[in-house]
């Protein structure tokens, strides 16, 4: 009696393996004592070769790995059996190895700078293919020159693989142009996407900032498109040379409809220079103009693209208020990246003069009405990194900021 085997079809073909196998459904009335398949580029291949495998004894099923094949090439696969009589051959199948693949570096484009400030700024990129390897590092890479590449620090590392990522730049020197590319490291080499550029923002010196009619000078901040003091309003005059009311009495602020200013806790002496004055909204929305020729109080819109520029609500607070503990015992993300310079003012309450919050946030007005009732502003706040825009009554005292025409 013979030995009975046929050989499987072979599968999972790559450019050097695939696999295959055989079952042995009777051994012919001896042990089967070697069992596996045989493979060659030519056609009825015996166990003479090499190319073959040593698959166990006895009958049934079993499998066997192909291995180091030769791209793009037919080879012909039969399983055999020996017993104590001879071997004994499955029928013949064959089958064709795919095309060698060829690895090379990854593919990948930078994305444009944004949320750009003084000394911050944000990139990353898009890894559309790996190349043929995984990719084991990725970032992107700025400098001041041209074509910037690993070998600088100025680098990020965000993480591996495919797809896209975002980088933040930092530490970075105010009204200078950076060059940026994303960077992608494989076995291969590192590949660059596309060079952007951008300029980081400047910070204009008191001298050539703009002076209220009070005598006092305040620093300008470029952010984005916009043009910021980087301090608190703290003019005693509307722009025409009226004076604004200075009111102290907690229950004759509650009770006001036109302008007037005040200091934290009526203390001048300990917060004027730091915090600047507080003001009711009806100061800032009086016709004779709260802000010095040339600038104005901001729009309600003109605050959101601040907060946007600085990279949107739920981080621009961090950016914008200033780092340390010294004002904010507890300071969440604190970092002033933005310039900006934003103190915690506190408040003073429209419904009854009492002062509150200092240390806790500061808000600042913005000319735009809510409602009969209320009108727009934006609050930085110690524990948060967040700028929240909301409303409040009219009466209520806050900071200001102005913004360039």
């Amino acid at each position: 009696m013979n030995i009975s085997i046929s050989t499987d079809t072979v599968i999972e073909i790559t450019s050097t393996s695939a696999k295959s196998g055989g079952n042995i459904s009777s051994d012919g009335g001896a042990t089967v004592t070697a069992r596996g398949i045989i493979w060659a580029t030519s056609q009825n291949p015996t166990i003479s070769l090499s190319t073959k495998t040593n698959n166990g004894t006895g009958t049934g099923a079993f499998t066997s790995e192909l291995t180091s094949l030769s791209a793009n090439t037919t080879y012909y696969v039969r399983a055999y059996a020996t017993n104590s009589a001879g071997t004994a051959y499955g029928n013949e199948v064959s089958f064709k190895t795919s095309s060698a693949q060829t690895t090379t570096v990854p593919t990948l484009t930078t994305t444009s700078a944004s949320s750009i400030t003084q000394s911050t700024a944000t990139s990353g990129g898009n890894i559309s293919a790996e190349g043929g390897a995984t990719v084991t590092a990725r970032g992107v890479i700025w400098a001041t020159s041209q074509n910037p590449t690993i070998a600088l620090s100025t680098k990020t590392n965000n993480g591996t693989g495919t797809g896209s990522f975002t980088s933040e730049l930092t530490s970075l020197s105010a009204n200078t142009t950076y060059y940026v590319r994303a960077y992608a490291t494989n076995s291969v080499g590192t590949a660059y996407g596309n060079e952007v550029s951008f300029k980081t923002n400047t910070v204009v010196t008191p001298s050539t900032g703009v002076t209220d009619l009070c005598g006092k000078t305040y620093k300008e901040i470029i952010i984005g498109n916009q043009t910021w003091t980087s301090e608190n309003l703290s003019t005693c005059k509307y722009r025409n040379g009226d004076p604004i009311p200075h009111v102290k009495d907690d229950a004759t602020w509650a009770s006001l409809t036109t302008g007037a200013y005040c200091y934290f806790n009526n203390d001048s002496v300990k917060y004027a220079a730091i915090y600047g004055k507080i003001y009711n909204w009806f100061a800032v929305n009086d016709s004779r103009g709260l802000a010095p020729a040339g600038w104005h109080i901001p729009t309600q819109t003109e605050m959101t693209t601040l907060v946007n520029t600085v990279g949107g609500a739920a981080t621009a607070g961090g950016k914008m208020k200033t780092a340390g503990t010294t004002y904010c015992s507890t300071n969440t993300s604190g970092t002033n990246s933005s310039g900006f310079s934003g103190l915690p003012a506190g408040d003073r309450r429209g419904f009854n003069g009492v002062f509150n919050n200092i240390g806790v946030f500061g808000g600042f007005w913005s000319s735009t009405q809510f409602d009969s009732s209320n009108s727009w502003n934006f609050r930085l706040y110690c524990n948060s990194a967040e700028a929240t825009i909301g409303n409040d009554g009219k009466r209520h005292g806050f900071s200001v900021r102005i913004i360039k025409d």
